[in-house]
């Protein structure tokens, strides 16, 4: 997160919004010294990259909210069924198991 979304009155505007989230900020240390990666702070930045390697997701077109929620569902189906098929083509019980599906 930016440096700039910290401080009560960000953790307030939050809980205003979404009453059950909470908040909570990752500072660096003063006293560190050169490189150190804070704790899970890249899983956001990830998802977001995940995301706009979605052509439609890569511009902001879309009209309403839930058109929006619907193609980020859409795009996170595919990028599992992407993931699963790379799973079951890399593992040695995928014929036996399209053949049990009946996929095969």
């Amino acid at each position: 997160m930016d440096g700039g979304y910290t401080g009560e009155s960000f953790a307030q505007w939050v809980k205003g919004l979404r009453p059950k989230l909470v908040v909570e900020v990752g500072k660096r240390s003063d006293a560190t010294v050169g490189f150190k990666g804070l704790p899970r702070r890249w899983v956001g930045e990830r998802t977001f990259d995940w995301l706009m390697r979605h052509r439609r997701l890569v511009r902001d077109s879309e009209n309403t909210e839930t058109s929006a929620a619907a193609w980020i569902f859409i795009a996170k189906i595919r990028s599992q069924l992407r993931r699963l098929a790379e799973f079951l083509s890399k593992n040695e019980f995928s014929d036996l198991l399209l053949e049990t599906l009946q996929l095969k």
